[in-house]
């Protein structure tokens, strides 16, 4: 039923009979990266101690409290639930009354009592997520002043433990209002961080820079010369004459030498590269187009980055990327095509890059349907708006509103 990694996992857990908060959740984490729904497999796997405990004649005792064996029933329509759930899927009960794992003050309590910054840090990263809406709101509204104050040594932590909060609420508290201004304001909190992180680095070396005159001093002085030793190198090398003959070579229509020189030659790469992708798309080359952009320059920016100048190579980047996505969705290798497709966020498959996938699909199926193909297009946005399903959760681009428009898309051409 499930995989053989995961099962080896639970038989590990249950060889003392008994599984241990720190063993669930490694169970739990490793269910949710296999996509193995979290309400079932717990209820699987409280089975699996309740069978092992009858087989040892250890037979559970009646209870009256909210417990049915090992797994927990909704005390206002007896429906049984997940532990990790703080709500009744079957009627929408809130467990408010139940205590949760760790509260905003319980964590305020315990960082108190300790003075070791190490430590601190250690407290917050491995403090647990509470299973209720009321305390994870009640974190979450605690966290978020601490990593958007000033930044220090336990900001970081702060914010990876707001970020598995959002996921925490994500999955136990799917669309619920409350916390979907946190879930929103995530994005706007990480690039807050990084700002915050790298206004404090700047501020510190401008610091050391006050303190240490003298070395600064002498520190541009060494830093000049090297500017100048290399600029003189440069010049007095042969730098432009190879430059100049892998140009000639790109008007030649030699390619592929150009394309070996300039790998193999210690030259300014970005401008020659882009001519080099742009004659093989022209071409209808793009796997060579392809492997000019990974493999000549691979220093290039990432696909969230194609928006900022100061990151690409003169624009050399958002150039290239649109002529290879161009070619893919001509050549209809779609899958390869999304791979060049710009994106809001680094991570491909995040919800925030949902306009993304959606543009993308758009693309698709422009293309079929220009060519009279619109049987093709209807069933490429059945096949792939699955990816709607999977990592969007609400908002504009849930899996019906995306294939709804996608398919009047395609009704309407």
């Amino acid at each position: 039923m499930y995989s053989d990694r995961i099962n080896a996992l639970i038989d590990m857990a249950l060889i003392d009979g008994e599984i241990t908060e720190a063993e669930k959740q490694v169970l739990l984490k490793r269910a949710m990266e296999e996509g193995i729904d979290l309400a079932e497999f717990e209820m699987i796997l409280n089975a699996k101690i309740y069978e092992m405990k009858l087989k040892r004649n250890d037979t559970p005792q009646p209870s009256q409290s909210n417990k049915y064996g090992d797994i927990k029933k909704c005390p206002a329509c007896g429906a049984i639930v997940a532990s990790y759930q703080g709500r009744c899927d079957e009627c929408g009960h809130e467990f408010e009354n139940i205590k949760a794992n760790s509260t905003a003050t319980q964590l305020a309590d315990k960082l108190l009592c300790e003075s070791d910054i190490r430590r601190k840090i250690e407290i917050i990263e491995t403090f647990p997520i509470p299973i209720t809406k009321a305390d994870l709101i009640e974190l979450l509204t605690s966290l978020k002043p601490r990593i958007m104050g000033e930044y220090n040594q336990m900001t970081d932590a702060y914010l990876k433990k707001y970020q598995e909060c959002i996921e925490k609420s994500k999955v136990a508290f799917a669309g619920d209002k409350q916390l979907a201004p946190f879930i929103a304001d995530l994005p706007q909190i990480e690039q807050r961080v990084k700002a915050l992180k790298s206004q404090s680095t700047m501020l510190r070396a401008v610091k050391w820079a006050k303190e240490h005159w003298v070395a600064t001093l002498i520190l541009l002085f060494v830093i000049a010369s090297c500017i100048f030793s290399a600029i003189q190198a440069a010049s007095d090398s042969d730098v432009k004459g190879v430059e100049s003959k892998i140009q000639q070579m790109i008007n030649n229509n030699q390619l592929d030498e150009a394309a070996h020189m300039l790998q193999t030659s210690d030259v300014y790469k970005y401008r020659l590269a882009g001519q080099l992708i742009e004659k093989y798309v022209a071409n209808d080359d793009v796997e060579k187009a392809i492997h000019v952009y990974e493999n000549i320059t691979p220093g290039h920016c990432k696909m969230d980055e194609l928006g900022y100048d100061h990151l690409t190579h003169r624009n050399y980047e958002p150039r290239a990327t649109k002529l290879i996505y161009e070619k893919l969705i001509a050549k209809e290798m779609f899958n390869q095509a999304w791979e060049y497709h710009p994106l809001n966020y680094d991570e491909r498959d995040s919800y925030m890059n949902a306009d993304c996938y959606y543009q993308y699909m758009v693309d698709v199926i422009m293309h079929l349907c220009k060519n009279n193909r619109a049987a093709e297009a209807r069933k490429f946005v059945t096949e792939n708006a699955v990816w709607f399903d999977k990592y969007v959760t609400n908002g504009d681009y849930t899996y019906d509103k995306a294939k709804a428009r996608l398919l009047r898309i395609i009704s309407q051409q």
